[in-house]
Formats: structure tokens, sequence, C-alpha cells
């Protein structure tokens, strides 16, 4: 996702707007809002100004992104859990470690901070995590069924 991102998200800046931005936090929040499209989709359990903000208002690779999470990440908690009984704990770490990451892309929050809070609980040895699996499970699977409408 992160080769994706960098290969097509450019910096939407005309003259103008480069000429007035000052380093002031203020200023960036502005500019980022000036490249917003106020028809962004609205999808319960992704932070849509924050996706608008980095994505510069383009629906269309947010959808595709979109996509591709699910493409990747459906089964994830599933998986990483599987992965965990059967003793591969690295596996399961890394797959919550990419979660975290493909979750932060989209502006997930709430998927990313209990991915997050799944990998440290496995790095630090931890065993049962058989709720946090199926909490998790079920946020991305309440993502999923949001998200139909825009992925449609």
């Amino acid at each position: 996702m992160a080769t994706l991102l960098q290969k097509w998200v450019k910096p939407r800046l005309t003259q103008l707007e480069t000429s007035s931005i000052d380093s002031s936090p203020e200023s960036e929040l502005t500019l980022a809002n000036k490249n917003t499209d106020n028809n962004f989709p609205t999808i319960h359990g992704i932070d849509s100004d924050r996706a608008a903000q980095r994505l510069g208002g383009d629906i269309e690779m947010f959808r595709n992104l979109l996509e591709m999470f699910f493409d990747e990440n459906l089964r994830a908690a599933e998986l990483a859990h599987h992965d965990l009984m059967y003793g591969d704990r690295d596996m399961a770490a890394l797959r919550m470690h990419t979660l975290v990451s493909n979750a932060g892309f989209i502006c997930a929050m709430s998927i990313m901070d209990s991915a997050k809070r799944l990998e440290q609980a496995i790095n630090q040895g931890k065993t049962e995590l058989n709720e946090q699996f199926e909490a998790l499970d079920h946020l991305i699977a309440a993502l999923f069924e949001a998200s139909t409408t825009v992925l449609s």
C-alpha cells in the first residue's frame, strides 16, 4: 500500500497556494481542507476528514485503497489468531503490524488501535487473546459492511 500511495499521491499545490503557505500548523490544515472533495464518502469506522486530507480528496484512490484493504485484511484477525494458536507468534505479530499500517492508510482508526494493542500483547507473550481477536474481527466486518455502498 505504501508503494501505491507514493506512486499516486502527489501534492496538489498551485503556485498561488505555495507562495501563501507559512509553516504554521493552521495553514497546513487550511490547505488540506482546500484539497478535499465535499462528496468524499462518509463511512462509519473511518475518519473521513482525515482520509480526504491525506488523499487530497481523491475519491477514486480512496475506493481503490479501501478495496485493497479488504482484499489483504478481511481475514487478518482470524489468520493471526490461527497463527498464535499454532505457535507462530512472529507471524501473528507481523499480521497485526501490517494491519496497523494498512488501517492507518485508510484512516480506520479503531481497527488500527485494536490491531496495535493485539500486536503489543502478542509481543509480550500473552496467549489468552480470543476476545480481542473476536472484537477486531467484528470491527473489520462492520467496516466492510459499512463500505459496501462505496465499493459497489
